[in-house]
């Protein structure tokens, strides 16, 4: 089965929990993990920026990015969000059958 890790970063949790309630209550993700506040130093507008960030990373299936990227884009504050898709093959066949099965 194949799978995919959408990637976003945003300015803080509850921001990031939010679209993650969004996206599991909609089905379109099995889990999504919100990782700790980090610093994120970084070009905007011709000036060097430095902002304190979180990263949201959830877990899918391909056929669901479209719908994720909707609801990321639609609820994110940023102009312009940091919006990645990393993809991949199950390797263990049960965590495979539990995304499969609340999923597809």
């Amino acid at each position: 089965m194949k799978f995919s890790l959408v990637c976003t970063s945003l300015p803080n949790g509850e921001q990031a929990s939010t679209i993650a309630h969004e996206l599991i209550n909609q089905k379109l993700v099995i889990c999504c993990w919100i990782r700790p506040m980090h610093t994120a130093i970084y070009e905007w507008e011709g000036k060097v920026r430095e902002d304190i960030e979180c990263e949201l990373i959830c877990k899918t299936i391909p056929k669901h990015i479209p719908g994720i990227q909707a609801i990321i884009e639609k609820n994110h504050p940023y102009e312009v969000p940091y919006l990645a898709v990393f993809e991949g093959d199950i390797v263990h066949k049960g965590y495979g059958k539990w995304m499969g099965d609340i999923l597809q």
